[in-house]
């Protein structure tokens, strides 16, 4: 090549010239001769595969992609306390619903029901010697201290899937009844954990929480709407594609309260009219890592009588005023769910739980009255079984964390009643047995 280039014939004056400029003739040179010698171009299928993955957008459509699906699965906001905050991520319904709608979960006891539940999960904790955050609590989906007085009590065999979702409905209990069911399973025995709470909650819109989580399963194409424009057509698809997009706003809820604190500015204006009394009361992101990551790590636990004064607050506003109509709709629906589980040969029992005194005296008795009659009514229209804690005797103020959720103590006790009522129970006992032996 440089016998070439140094060449009179094509470069009779190459070495009368400047080392700079015979610099930019050696390369010109060198280029013509790679490109004369170059293979061609792949044409074809090959060709393309070959132009798509030597694509940077590609690639960085891919490593986004990539990233959110990693986001959705990990939930890092799960392990985020934030005073006030309820983020999408530390909502147990995703990880609960994926898993009982999953063709590899195996259960032939389905209980539902709303965050009251979580008294079995407390009971399973304590006596496996467990330590577990609140969120590990929301998420756990076993029952093994049921499933072990059942062993014991009654004689069977039973493997128990814990649904308890937070503030949850009757409407949404059928409608995750029907979920299950549509996924192909059918549990041989369907337990309902029952409170006022559940049908006449102010606080909980109806189309909300079970309700929503559902709707954004469904393909995005269905949720389209020649009606709405294209930015809300855009925002309906990409929430229900991208975890990132649909929770971008706590991620910059944590980053601003993080940032706020560490240049120690207010968050908001409520807190800046504090003035030092901010500086006690705000609370900034704090990490609340599994305790299996970090041993040191322990939950955070109201006394009993703080908690109590929280959930009582939240109570006078599910409570008051009582909606009637909205009771009378729900009381449907369980009607209808009762009915749902017999037609598909399900052996349903209805638990009425127990709650705190100062709880139950923030209903009319006339209400509680009604409710409880109702409760009775329903059941036995659809003879079904039907066991009632309201009002009893055997539970004080020390088996409730807060006055209405059962401390773990308070569980076992629970557990322990329950069984030995449907031991007691010999038409029960002999159901039982045929539904979970025919499964």
């Amino acid at each position: 090549m440089a016998n070439d280039i140094a060449g009179n014939a094509r470069y009779p004056i190459y070495h009368s010239q400047p080392l700079a400029r015979r610099l930019v003739i050696r390369v010109i040179a060198t280029q013509k001769t790679l490109q004369k010698t170059a293979p061609k171009a792949p044409q074809g299928r090959r060709g393309i595969t070959r132009r798509i993955f030597a694509s940077g957008a590609i690639w960085l459509v891919f490593w986004l992609a990539l990233f959110d699906v990693s986001l959705g699965l990990m939930k890092p906001l799960r392990h985020v306390d934030v005073q006030n905050y309820i983020f999408e991520d530390q909502d147990p319904m995703d990880d609960k619903a994926r898993e009982l709608l999953s063709p590899f979960s195996h259960y032939n006891v389905l209980l539902i029901g709303s965050s009251l539940l979580a008294a079995t999960a407390g009971v399973d904790f304590t006596e496996e010697k467990q330590v577990k955050t609140s969120t590990e609590w929301n998420f756990y989906t076993k029952a093994h201290a049921l499933d072990h007085r059942l062993s014991s009590n009654l004689h069977v065999n039973s493997e128990s899937f814990n649904m308890g979702i937070a503030a949850c409905m009757i409407q949404e209990d059928k409608l995750i009844l029907q979920k299950a069911l549509e996924s192909g399973h059918q549990p041989a025995v369907l337990m309902l954990f029952l409170a006022p709470r559940d049908f006449i909650d102010n606080s909980h819109k109806a189309d909300a929480h079970v309700v929503k989580y559902f709707a954004q399963r469904q393909p995005f194409w269905t949720k389209l709407s020649w009606r709405a424009s294209t930015q809300e057509n855009f925002d309906r698809v990409i929430t229900g594609l991208s975890s990132l997009y649909r929770s971008r706003g706590h991620y910059m809820k944590v980053i601003e309260l993080a940032a706020c604190n560490a240049m120690h500015r207010a968050p908001n204006l409520f807190y800046a009219q504090q003035g030092e009394k901010y500086w006690r009361e705000f609370s900034p992101p704090q990490i609340i890592a599994p305790l299996s990551v970090f041993k040191h790590n322990r939950p955070k636990v109201l006394p009993r009588e703080d908690a109590a004064k929280k959930m009582s607050k939240y109570y006078e506003v599910a409570y008051w005023p009582i909606n009637h109509k909205r009771y009378q709709e729900e009381m449907t629906a369980l009607a209808q769910l009762l009915e749902l589980a017999k037609q598909n040969h399900i052996l349903p029992l209805v638990v009425n739980m127990p709650r705190g005194l100062a709880n139950e005296s923030m209903l009319p008795e006339e209400f509680r009255s009604q409710y409880m009659a109702d409760l009775a009514r329903t059941c036995a229209n659809d003879q079904v079984k039907y066991v009632n804690f309201e009002g009893s005797q055997a539970f004080d103020a020390t088996d409730f964390s807060d006055g209405v959720h059962l401390s773990p103590t308070g569980g076992a006790k629970f557990l322990d009643l329950l069984t030995s009522q449907l031991a007691e129970d010999k038409g029960f006992d002999k159901q039982l047995h045929t539904a979970l032996d025919r499964r």
